[in-house]
């Protein structure tokens, strides 16, 4: 169980993406129409750094949009690493393509980096972020980094699922595999902003994933690949428990929006973006799953999720600590 706290600063909605499950688009869009700032200045996100460190934050998670793309980016590392973070980035990894990028950002200080590659060939993952040559970037960005371990630069492969890659999911941990990646988080999609939009042709059901999901788990244990699923309930997870990113996730998280700022982010994704049913009372998973999102409800409904029989079990059974 983490006790440490973490705050997720989003620098802006700019990104040289356009993921069609994207769920900040609509923002991003409603900005744009409106002739409005998309991204914070540097001072504005500087501030946001002090205050977040004044609170007792930890772990500080630069997030956009896309980070690498700000002028800036060198600038805000630096003031991250000298107000004494844990730093951590999500990054579509395409800036990274430029080897002279990717050591001068890899000097300033060790970074924990989310890189993003949802497909095991270009013509996946390019017809999923909409930008042609984004595949062939985002795996040499992976690559120019790997070869930076040395100075304790950490990648995490990033997929996030949809109907377009999940009957790939074990194609793109063989991927990582070969790029040398030893961890990776796979996510459920959020049916917010492009997912939303884009609803039936993003979000699978649960029930035609479990398989493909399952594969990549037993994909990432050949290879010795540390994988971690967030967002699927417990009931889909059975016999593979342990993979569920709700087990690992800070309990103290923070976000910070453009407009808004979650102070307990932790709180309202169990109780307001989440959603569980009156049978999942009857289910063992209970006091440790979270439920689906409250969109994947609205557009999918509640019939594929099973109650599990059993004795109601903990983090502590699962995790044996």
């Amino acid at each position: 169980m983490n006790e440490y706290k973490l705050v997720d600063v989003k620098l802006g909605y700019s990104c040289n993406n356009n993921c069609v499950h994207c769920v900040i688009a609509d923002k991003r869009r409603e900005l744009i129409k409106r002739k409005l700032k998309l991204d914070r200045t540097t001072e504005e996100a500087k501030k946001l750094m002090g205050v977040a460190k004044a609170n007792g934050a930890r772990i500080i998670v630069l997030t956009g949009g896309e980070p690498a793309i700000r002028n800036d980016i060198f600038e805000l590392i630096n003031y991250a690493k000298l107000l004494g973070f844990e730093i951590q980035m999500q990054t579509n990894g395409r800036m990274f393509y430029y080897k002279d990028f990717a050591e001068k950002i890899a000097k300033i200080a060790p970074i924990q980096y989310q890189f993003a590659l949802h497909g095991s060939s270009a013509k996946i993952h390019d017809k999923i972020t909409r930008f042609e040559g984004s595949f062939e970037q985002t795996v040499q960005g992976i690559k120019n980094l790997v070869d930076l371990k040395h100075l304790d630069q950490k990648v995490i492969g990033k997929i996030v699922i949809s109907r377009k890659n999940f009957k790939y999911l074990p194609k793109i941990i063989e991927l990582f595999a070969d790029l040398g990646i030893e961890n990776a988080n796979v996510a459920f999609p959020h049916g917010m902003g492009n997912a939303l939009l884009y609803f039936d042709e993003v979000v699978p059901t649960y029930t035609e994933l479990k398989p493909y999901l399952i594969s990549m788990i037993d994909t990432c244990k050949s290879f010795g690949i540390r994988v971690d699923v967030e967002s699927v309930p417990f009931c889909f997870l059975q016999g593979y428990e342990k993979h569920s990113s709700e087990l690992y996730r800070a309990k103290d998280i923070e976000l910070r929006d453009m407009k808004s700022a979650i102070l307990n982010y932790t709180e309202v994704r169990k109780n307001i973006a989440k959603k569980k049913f009156p049978k999942c009372k009857k289910c063992k998973y209970y006091l440790i799953c979270e439920g689906p999102w409250i969109e994947y409800v609205k557009g999918r409904g509640s019939s594929e999720f099973k109650p599990v029989g059993g004795r109601k079990i903990t983090e502590k059974d699962v995790l044996g600590n």
